[in-house]
Protein backbone atom coordinates (compact mmCIF):
# COMPACT_ATOMS: atom_id res chain seq x y z
CA UNK A 1 0.00 0.00 0.00
CA UNK A 2 1.26 3.46 -0.87
CA UNK A 3 -0.16 6.62 0.64
CA UNK A 4 0.37 10.17 -0.60
CA UNK A 5 -0.68 12.91 1.82
CA UNK A 6 -1.52 16.21 0.13
CA UNK A 7 -0.44 19.46 1.78
CA UNK A 8 -3.68 21.35 2.48
CA UNK A 9 -4.08 24.68 0.70
CA UNK A 10 -4.04 27.42 3.41
CA UNK A 11 -7.34 28.81 2.10
CA UNK A 12 -8.95 25.40 2.67
CA UNK A 13 -7.25 24.67 5.99
CA UNK A 14 -10.22 25.77 8.13
CA UNK A 15 -12.42 23.22 6.34
CA UNK A 16 -10.24 20.30 5.21
CA UNK A 17 -8.11 18.55 7.82
CA UNK A 18 -6.24 16.38 5.33
CA UNK A 19 -6.55 14.63 1.99
CA UNK A 20 -4.60 12.15 -0.04
CA UNK A 21 -4.61 9.17 -2.36
CA UNK A 22 -4.07 5.47 -1.60
CA UNK A 23 -2.69 2.92 -4.02
CA UNK A 24 -3.62 -0.56 -2.75
CA UNK A 25 -2.54 -3.92 -4.14
CA UNK A 26 -3.79 -6.75 -1.95
CA UNK A 27 -2.51 -9.38 -4.37
CA UNK A 28 1.05 -8.14 -3.88
CA UNK A 29 0.79 -7.51 -0.13
CA UNK A 30 -0.85 -10.80 0.71
CA UNK A 31 -3.15 -9.23 3.31
CA UNK A 32 -6.95 -9.46 3.48
CA UNK A 33 -8.91 -7.02 1.31
CA UNK A 34 -11.14 -6.05 4.25
CA UNK A 35 -10.99 -3.52 7.05
CA UNK A 36 -12.91 -3.49 10.31
CA UNK A 37 -13.75 0.18 10.73
CA UNK A 38 -14.60 1.32 14.28
CA UNK A 39 -16.92 4.09 15.42
CA UNK A 40 -15.78 7.48 14.12
CA UNK A 41 -16.88 11.12 14.23
CA UNK A 42 -15.08 11.72 10.93
CA UNK A 43 -16.84 13.05 7.81
CA UNK A 44 -15.09 12.39 4.52
CA UNK A 45 -15.52 12.18 0.77
CA UNK A 46 -14.30 8.99 -0.92
CA UNK A 47 -13.35 8.89 -4.61
CA UNK A 48 -12.87 5.34 -5.96
CA UNK A 49 -10.64 5.95 -8.96
CA UNK A 50 -9.73 2.42 -9.98
CA UNK A 51 -11.27 -0.90 -9.03
CA UNK A 52 -14.78 -1.82 -7.94
CA UNK A 53 -16.69 0.46 -5.52
CA UNK A 54 -16.36 -0.16 -1.80
CA UNK A 55 -18.77 -2.57 -0.15
CA UNK A 56 -19.78 -2.17 3.49
CA UNK A 57 -21.41 -4.47 6.02
CA UNK A 58 -22.81 -2.31 8.79
CA UNK A 59 -22.98 -3.66 12.32
CA UNK A 60 -26.32 -5.34 12.96
CA UNK A 61 -27.62 -4.90 9.40
CA UNK A 62 -26.75 -8.31 7.96
CA UNK A 63 -26.62 -6.73 4.51
CA UNK A 64 -23.62 -5.75 2.36
CA UNK A 65 -24.14 -2.38 0.63
CA UNK A 66 -22.20 -1.08 -2.37
CA UNK A 67 -21.15 2.57 -2.05
CA UNK A 68 -21.30 5.04 -4.93
CA UNK A 69 -17.92 5.55 -6.63
CA UNK A 70 -17.94 9.08 -5.18
CA UNK A 71 -19.50 9.11 -1.72
CA UNK A 72 -19.92 11.25 1.38
CA UNK A 73 -19.46 9.16 4.52
CA UNK A 74 -21.05 10.62 7.63
CA UNK A 75 -20.05 9.92 11.24
CA UNK A 76 -20.34 6.21 11.95
CA UNK A 77 -21.95 5.20 15.23
CA UNK A 78 -21.30 1.51 14.77
CA UNK A 79 -18.65 -0.86 13.47
CA UNK A 80 -18.44 -1.46 9.72
CA UNK A 81 -16.66 -4.16 7.75
CA UNK A 82 -15.30 -2.57 4.55
CA UNK A 83 -14.54 -4.72 1.49
CA UNK A 84 -12.03 -3.51 -1.11
CA UNK A 85 -11.26 -4.65 -4.63
CA UNK A 86 -7.99 -6.60 -4.86
CA UNK A 87 -6.25 -3.72 -6.67
CA UNK A 88 -7.62 -0.21 -6.30
CA UNK A 89 -6.83 3.50 -6.11
CA UNK A 90 -8.85 5.77 -3.80
CA UNK A 91 -8.64 9.48 -3.00
CA UNK A 92 -10.02 10.80 0.28
CA UNK A 93 -10.89 14.28 1.61
CA UNK A 94 -11.48 14.59 5.38
CA UNK A 95 -13.05 17.55 7.18
CA UNK A 96 -12.39 19.27 10.48
CA UNK A 97 -15.12 18.75 13.11
CA UNK A 98 -17.93 21.20 12.36
CA UNK A 99 -16.54 22.21 8.95
CA UNK A 100 -18.86 20.07 6.84
CA UNK A 101 -21.87 21.91 8.25
CA UNK A 102 -20.24 25.26 7.46
CA UNK A 103 -19.50 24.05 3.94
CA UNK A 104 -22.94 22.64 3.14
CA UNK A 105 -25.40 23.91 5.76
CA UNK A 106 -26.51 20.30 6.32
CA UNK A 107 -27.20 19.38 9.97
CA UNK A 108 -24.68 16.62 10.63
CA UNK A 109 -27.10 14.56 12.72
CA UNK A 110 -28.97 13.94 9.45
CA UNK A 111 -26.03 12.04 7.95
CA UNK A 112 -25.10 9.86 10.92
CA UNK A 113 -24.38 6.32 9.67
CA UNK A 114 -25.05 7.46 6.09
CA UNK A 115 -23.00 6.73 2.97
CA UNK A 116 -24.40 9.07 0.34
CA UNK A 117 -23.84 9.78 -3.33
CA UNK A 118 -21.60 12.86 -3.15
CA UNK A 119 -23.39 14.43 -6.11
CA UNK A 120 -26.61 14.58 -4.11
CA UNK A 121 -24.82 16.32 -1.24
CA UNK A 122 -22.12 18.51 -2.84
CA UNK A 123 -23.70 19.04 -6.24
CA UNK A 124 -23.17 17.45 -9.64
CA UNK A 125 -19.79 19.16 -10.01
CA UNK A 126 -18.28 16.54 -7.70
CA UNK A 127 -18.97 13.89 -10.36
CA UNK A 128 -16.79 15.89 -12.76
CA UNK A 129 -14.09 15.91 -10.06
CA UNK A 130 -14.36 12.11 -9.96
CA UNK A 131 -13.81 11.90 -13.73
CA UNK A 132 -10.87 14.34 -13.66
CA UNK A 133 -9.22 12.42 -10.82
CA UNK A 134 -9.53 9.21 -12.80
CA UNK A 135 -7.87 10.92 -15.79
CA UNK A 136 -5.06 12.48 -13.70
CA UNK A 137 -1.58 11.12 -14.33
CA UNK A 138 0.04 12.12 -11.01
CA UNK A 139 -0.83 12.83 -7.36
CA UNK A 140 0.03 16.50 -8.01
CA UNK A 141 -2.73 16.69 -10.63
CA UNK A 142 -5.16 15.00 -8.26
CA UNK A 143 -4.36 17.52 -5.54
CA UNK A 144 -5.02 20.38 -7.95
CA UNK A 145 -8.37 18.93 -9.07
CA UNK A 146 -9.54 18.54 -5.47
CA UNK A 147 -8.38 22.03 -4.50
CA UNK A 148 -10.09 23.72 -7.43
CA UNK A 149 -13.46 22.18 -6.58
CA UNK A 150 -13.36 23.00 -2.88
CA UNK A 151 -11.98 26.52 -3.41
CA UNK A 152 -15.05 27.24 -5.55
CA UNK A 153 -17.28 25.56 -3.00
CA UNK A 154 -16.06 27.52 0.02
CA UNK A 155 -16.52 30.78 -1.90
CA UNK A 156 -20.26 30.13 -1.36
CA UNK A 157 -19.90 28.76 2.17
CA UNK A 158 -20.06 30.26 5.66
CA UNK A 159 -16.39 31.18 6.13
CA UNK A 160 -16.90 33.00 9.42
CA UNK A 161 -15.13 31.18 12.25
CA UNK A 162 -17.37 31.30 15.33
CA UNK A 163 -16.31 30.94 18.97
CA UNK A 164 -17.86 27.44 18.71
CA UNK A 165 -15.40 26.47 15.96
CA UNK A 166 -12.45 27.82 17.94
CA UNK A 167 -13.60 26.01 21.08
CA UNK A 168 -13.93 22.70 19.22
CA UNK A 169 -10.43 23.14 17.75
CA UNK A 170 -9.01 23.64 21.26
CA UNK A 171 -10.96 20.61 22.48
CA UNK A 172 -9.48 18.47 19.70
CA UNK A 173 -5.99 19.78 20.48
CA UNK A 174 -6.54 18.81 24.13
CA UNK A 175 -7.62 15.24 23.22
CA UNK A 176 -11.16 15.83 24.46
CA UNK A 177 -9.95 16.28 28.03
CA UNK A 178 -11.51 19.68 28.68
CA UNK A 179 -14.84 19.55 30.51
CA UNK A 180 -18.03 20.13 28.54
CA UNK A 181 -18.78 23.18 30.69
CA UNK A 182 -15.37 24.67 29.96
CA UNK A 183 -15.69 24.14 26.20
CA UNK A 184 -19.24 25.56 26.25
CA UNK A 185 -17.92 28.65 28.03
CA UNK A 186 -15.14 28.96 25.44
CA UNK A 187 -17.84 28.79 22.76
CA UNK A 188 -19.79 31.60 24.51
CA UNK A 189 -22.77 29.27 24.92
CA UNK A 190 -24.73 27.78 27.78
CA UNK A 191 -24.38 24.02 28.25
CA UNK A 192 -27.77 23.44 26.61
CA UNK A 193 -26.98 25.74 23.69
CA UNK A 194 -23.61 24.03 23.26
CA UNK A 195 -25.19 20.58 23.22
CA UNK A 196 -27.66 21.68 20.52
CA UNK A 197 -24.84 23.21 18.48
CA UNK A 198 -22.82 19.98 18.76
CA UNK A 199 -25.82 17.98 17.57
CA UNK A 200 -26.18 20.28 14.57
CA UNK A 201 -22.50 20.62 13.61
CA UNK A 202 -20.92 17.40 14.90
CA UNK A 203 -23.93 15.09 14.91
CA UNK A 204 -23.02 13.89 18.41
CA UNK A 205 -23.46 14.76 22.05
CA UNK A 206 -20.42 16.55 23.51
CA UNK A 207 -19.52 13.63 25.80
CA UNK A 208 -19.60 11.08 22.97
CA UNK A 209 -17.53 13.36 20.75
CA UNK A 210 -14.88 13.67 23.49
CA UNK A 211 -14.77 9.88 23.95
CA UNK A 212 -14.32 9.35 20.22
CA UNK A 213 -11.50 11.90 20.10
CA UNK A 214 -9.55 9.89 22.66
CA UNK A 215 -10.43 6.52 21.17
CA UNK A 216 -9.56 7.42 17.57
CA UNK A 217 -6.05 8.46 18.51
CA UNK A 218 -5.60 5.39 20.72
CA UNK A 219 -6.84 3.07 17.96
CA UNK A 220 -4.45 4.66 15.46
CA UNK A 221 -1.51 4.26 17.83
CA UNK A 222 -2.30 0.58 18.40
CA UNK A 223 -2.73 0.06 14.67
CA UNK A 224 0.61 1.68 13.89
CA UNK A 225 2.39 -0.62 16.39
CA UNK A 226 4.44 2.11 18.05
CA UNK A 227 5.91 -0.33 20.57
CA UNK A 228 4.41 1.48 23.55
CA UNK A 229 2.62 -0.34 26.35
CA UNK A 230 -1.17 -0.11 26.58
CA UNK A 231 -0.76 1.94 29.75
CA UNK A 232 1.52 4.42 27.95
CA UNK A 233 -0.91 4.75 25.02
CA UNK A 234 -3.82 5.19 27.42
CA UNK A 235 -1.95 7.98 29.22
CA UNK A 236 -0.90 9.74 26.01
CA UNK A 237 -4.48 9.67 24.69
CA UNK A 238 -5.91 11.15 27.86
CA UNK A 239 -7.46 8.10 29.52
CA UNK A 240 -7.56 8.11 33.30
CA UNK A 241 -6.41 4.49 33.42
CA UNK A 242 -5.88 1.44 31.25
CA UNK A 243 -9.32 -0.02 32.07
CA UNK A 244 -11.11 3.01 30.56
CA UNK A 245 -8.91 2.61 27.48
CA UNK A 246 -9.84 -1.08 27.11
CA UNK A 247 -13.52 -0.34 27.77
CA UNK A 248 -13.67 2.13 24.87
CA UNK A 249 -11.86 -0.32 22.61
CA UNK A 250 -14.48 -2.96 23.30
CA UNK A 251 -17.32 -0.46 22.82
CA UNK A 252 -16.09 1.20 19.62
CA UNK A 253 -13.90 -1.44 17.93
CA UNK A 254 -15.54 -4.60 19.26
CA UNK A 255 -12.23 -6.04 20.39
CA UNK A 256 -9.37 -5.46 22.81
CA UNK A 257 -6.01 -3.82 21.99
CA UNK A 258 -4.22 -7.13 22.60
CA UNK A 259 -6.43 -9.10 20.19
CA UNK A 260 -6.20 -6.35 17.58
CA UNK A 261 -2.42 -6.19 17.90
CA UNK A 262 -2.19 -9.92 17.22
CA UNK A 263 -4.09 -9.54 13.94
CA UNK A 264 -2.25 -6.52 12.53
CA UNK A 265 0.36 -8.37 10.47
CA UNK A 266 -2.41 -9.58 8.14
CA UNK A 267 -4.51 -6.42 8.29
CA UNK A 268 -4.88 -3.25 6.28
CA UNK A 269 -3.99 -0.16 8.33
CA UNK A 270 -6.19 2.82 7.51
CA UNK A 271 -7.19 4.71 10.63
CA UNK A 272 -4.20 7.08 10.43
CA UNK A 273 -5.32 8.34 7.03
CA UNK A 274 -8.91 8.75 8.13
CA UNK A 275 -8.34 10.53 11.44
CA UNK A 276 -7.09 14.02 12.05
CA UNK A 277 -4.07 13.87 14.38
CA UNK A 278 -1.03 14.84 12.25
CA UNK A 279 1.39 13.57 14.91
CA UNK A 280 0.49 10.01 14.02
CA UNK A 281 2.07 10.35 10.58
CA UNK A 282 5.49 10.41 12.20
CA UNK A 283 5.09 6.67 12.81
CA UNK A 284 5.49 5.89 9.08
CA UNK A 285 8.72 5.28 7.24
CA UNK A 286 9.53 7.35 4.16
CA UNK A 287 9.70 5.12 1.09
CA UNK A 288 12.24 7.31 -0.68
CA UNK A 289 9.69 8.39 -3.28
CA UNK A 290 8.38 11.94 -3.16
CA UNK A 291 5.42 13.58 -4.86
CA UNK A 292 3.64 16.86 -4.24
CA UNK A 293 2.77 15.55 -0.81
CA UNK A 294 4.62 12.92 1.20
CA UNK A 295 4.71 9.23 0.48
CA UNK A 296 4.77 6.75 3.33
CA UNK A 297 5.31 3.03 3.64
CA UNK A 298 2.47 1.39 5.52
Amino acid sequence: MRLVNFAVNPVLSHFISHSGVMYIDFEQSGIAATYSFPWSSQIRVNFMLNGSPLKILKEGSGQVVTLPACSVVGPQMGRNMVYYDRVCVMAIVCFHPGAFHRLTGIPVHEIINQDLDAGHVLGRGIWQVQRELQAATSPAQMKQVIEQFFLKRIAQADKKILPFDQAISRWVANKGLLSVSQVATDACLSNKQFERKCYERLGLTPKLFARLLRFSKAHAMVEQQTGQTWAAIAYECGYYDQMHFIRDFKAFAGTTPTIMDGQLEQSLKLIELLETDPELRSYHELTGEMYDGQVYKM
